[in-house]
């Protein structure tokens, strides 16, 4: 005896939804819509260009750390001349 897998809306099942739709849905019907809706999907991002929206994030990211170094460096400078001002001292 062959049996067919079968999904089920566990919403409608535990009665956690109100909707006139199925409770149990064949594999063959369901797997193709999804499918379809998973290679349209897949043929959109391969017309998106994501060079450009690469070379933003990559832009935005060198200028945070572009701040963060002056930040740095700053302190660094800050860091040696109170050095060699307690260096004068002694």
């Amino acid at each position: 005896m062959w049996l067919e897998t079968k999904y089920r809306c566990s919403g409608m099942a535990l009665q956690k939804v109100n909707c006139s739709g199925k409770t149990i849905h064949s594999p063959i019907r369901l797997e193709g819509v999804v499918l379809d809706e998973i290679y349209a999907y897949l043929d959109q991002l391969e017309t998106v260009d994501l060079k450009e929206q690469i070379e933003q994030i990559k832009s935005r990211n060198s200028g945070d750390e572009e701040k963060a170094l002056r930040k740095h460096q700053k302190l660094t400078d800050k860091a040696k001349m109170e050095l060699s001002s307690l260096k004068m001292r002694y």
